[in-house]
């Protein structure tokens, strides 16, 4: 039975063909990682997460969160600071919270005044003597919540000793949301890879096999973010 030989009788020309084609593949996967690497990091620039985009466009909650975006001043973040005496609070402390406030509101001047008290004061004491409040409504201007809060925070840590302080409010609370939240997507991505990884070992039971359907699952990955 004769045999199909190349132009020089060794590797037919078939076989030889065949030894390149994953080669080409890989290259072509390499290629399309080069050009889709940079561009995944991009992805967060072209989605986004408000409330509308989650909810039914005729929803009167849609509604409600489109037009609260379109008011005036709508694009501020208000943060609450609430001081506290177990024993009532003294001079010293009162002297204290307006002391916080006016530093604060000129580091971050409001766009209108902030509501006040009967007295007309913009820091409110509670009924019992005990506590006092006020509110501070930052522009975005100045940065993320998680931004800005700390600083905020830091800014009131010069109080008499007892003085309690909390620094809550919208803006707060999705300050430190977004700090619990911050790089949870990083973490999870390799505790993943981690797991998936140990499990691979165990089924292939060798050391380098296991590399191959990794990489594919992150060059598919890649490709389909830039490609978004």
């Amino acid at each position: 039975m004769a045999v199909n030989a190349g132009p020089s009788g060794g590797t037919p020309a078939g076989r030889l063909a065949g030894r390149w084609v994953p080669w080409l593949v890989i290259g072509l996967w390499l290629v399309l990682a080069a050009f889709a690497v940079p561009l995944s990091g991009k992805l967060s620039s072209v989605t986004t997460d408000s409330a509308a985009d989650t909810l039914p466009a005729g929803a009167e909650s849609t509604k409600v969160a489109v037009l609260e975006d379109s008011l005036p001043d709508g694009d501020d973040n208000t943060f609450v600071f609430v001081y506290h005496r177990a024993g009532g609070m003294t001079d010293a402390d009162r002297a204290t919270v307006e002391r916080h406030y006016d530093t604060l509101a000129e580091r971050y001047p409001p766009k209108t005044a902030a509501p006040a008290d009967d007295e007309g004061a913009p820091t409110s004491p509670s009924t019992d003597g005990k506590a006092m409040m006020f509110t501070l409504d930052v522009s975005t201007t100045y940065g993320a919540p998680e931004d800005i809060v700390g600083p905020l925070r830091d800014a009131a840590k010069d109080r008499p000793s007892g003085l309690e302080l909390d620094v809550t409010g919208p803006g707060a609370i999705d300050g430190d949301m977004d700090a619990v939240f911050d790089g949870i997507d990083t973490q999870v991505l390799l505790t993943t890879i981690v797991v998936v990884t140990l499990l691979l070992i165990l089924t292939y039971r060798s050391p380098v096999l296991w590399i191959i359907p990794l990489v594919a699952v992150g060059a598919a990955a890649l490709t389909s973010m830039g490609t978004v």
